[in-house]
């Protein structure tokens, strides 16, 4: 074994389901790997030393990409060569890499916002961003949201756990305005269905009205393309904010409004309070209002 080649175990481990959920590994995982099978394609694995792993690593660094990027590299390398030690065998040793460090990226939505940025939506997108920030849904899981899911009343949607990223099935209830979004959207679905018998069954909430005939009732692909940079330019919205940062909002103005952590946690299906944190951001009035609680014991 000590002749096997990096890109061999590599592939062996990208063909492992993931430990934590059992699923197979994300795209992303393909592209770092993908990313070091190339640069060490003549490479066995016991020759990845210290030399060769800076000399990937360290132009790396230096090349401009985030700290946050720079870090998925550094976890892949770490999980293909621990499993090569631990699993397979085949090092004795593995060569350290350092993390950087990340800025935290905090953006999310103030309510104005929210309403300048779907003002300036085309109505699917609109809706599909007010609906985020009331369910603190991630866009997949809007995206691909299907009407078997929601209950008869309306008020509750349960996900199977296949779709959730963590595994797990997961209960929404609608609070009044993801209520009406929802059921505005089955009915256009249906008036898409009586217009063009052809169709087929529509089976998701958030369906494509045109212009194209071969999108009609399908799911949108692409939330954030041209025409959501165009609305926020429009909008006069930084340019980076993403579909994602809607379940920012929703984690922040739920802190905001003074919502249990657990209960936040509860709601947008977060598993740790260290994860929902970088979601619930405190923002500059909340510490203001913090800071002058002093106010009426600090007289002088």
């Amino acid at each position: 074994m000590s002749n096997v080649m990096f890109s061999e175990v590599a592939e062996m481990y990208l063909a492992q389901p993931s430990k934590k959920y059992g699923k197979p590994k994300p795209e992303v995982a393909h592209i770092r790997i993908g990313a070091m099978m190339r640069a060490w394609r003549t490479k066995r694995i016991n020759q990845i030393d210290r030399g060769v792993v800076d000399r990937f690593f360290t132009p790396l660094a230096k090349s401009g990409i985030t700290g946050a990027t720079y870090n998925t590299y550094v976890t892949y390398y770490r999980a293909v060569m621990n499993y090569a030690r631990d699993e397979k065998q085949v090092v004795d040793f593995v060569p350290a890499v350092e993390r950087l460090r990340e800025t935290q990226r905090v953006t999310y939505l103030e309510p104005y916002e929210i309403d300048k940025l779907v003002s300036v939506l085309d109505p699917l997108r609109g809706d599909m961003v007010r609906f985020a920030v009331s369910t603190g849904l991630r866009r997949a899981n809007v995206q691909g949201l299907r009407r078997e899911w929601v209950s008869r009343d309306g008020r509750i949607i349960r996900f199977p756990a296949a779709t959730m990223k963590n595994s797990a099935p997961h209960e929404v209830p609608l609070i009044d305005v993801a209520r009406e979004i929802v059921e505005r959207n089955i009915e256009i679905g249906d008036e898409l269905k009586a217009k063009y018998p052809w169709l087929d069954e529509i089976d998701h909430v958030f369906v494509q009205r045109g212009p194209r005939t071969s999108t009609i009732g399908k799911p949108l692909t692409q939330v954030t393309n041209l025409s959501w940079r165009k609305a926020l330019k429009k909008a006069g919205l930084p340019s980076g904010i993403r579909f994602h940062d809607c379940r920012h909002t929703f984690a922040t103005l739920h802190k905001r409004a003074g919502t249990d952590d657990r209960l936040i946690m509860h709601l947008g299906g977060w598993e740790s309070s260290k994860s929902m944190e970088r979601y619930s951001h405190i923002t500059t009035p909340d510490a203001e209002r913090a800071a002058h609680n002093l106010s009426n014991i600090l007289k002088g």
